[in-house]
C-alpha cells in the first residue's frame, strides 16, 4: 500500500458487482476525469451533465457530485466540518416554540 491518499480512478469492479449498468459507470467515469483529472469547477461539472444528459441526472452520479460539493464546504476536506455547529431541526423547533411561550 501507500501513503499517498490521491485518487487514482473509481471502483468499477465493485460498481459492476453491484449492478450498476455500464452507461452510468461511463457517466460517473467522466465526472471523476472532469473533477480529478482536469480540475473543473463544480458548477462547470453540474452544468455539463444537466446539458448532456437532459436532466436526467443517474443516483450514483448525483451522489457523487454530492459528496464533492459537502466535503469542499467542510473545512480541510472534511465534509461534516460545515454543519457541525448548526442547531439540528430539534433544536430549532424547541428555541422556536419557547420564544413564542416567553411572548
Amino acid at each position: 500500500g501507500s501513503d499517498n491518499p490521491e485518487l487514482k480512478t473509481i471502483n468499477i469492479v465493485g460498481m459492476r458487482r453491484a449492478g450498476i449498468s455500464n452507461s452510468t459507470i461511463e457517466v460517473v467515469k467522466e465526472a471523476f476525469r472532469l473533477l480529478y483529472r482536469r480540475n473543473r469547477p463544480l458548477s462547470e461539472v453540474h452544468q455539463h451533465f444537466d446539458d448532456t444528459l437532459e436532466g436526467v441526472i443517474p443516483m450514483e452520479l448525483s451522489l457523487l457530485l454530492t459528496f464533492v460539493e459537502n466535503q469542499r464546504a467542510g473545512k480541510l476536506g472534511r465534509a461534516r466540518e460545515a454543519i457541525r455547529h448548526k442547531p439540528t431541526a430539534a433544536e430549532t423547533q424547541t428555541h422556536s416554540s419557547q420564544e413564542h411561550k416567553a411572548a
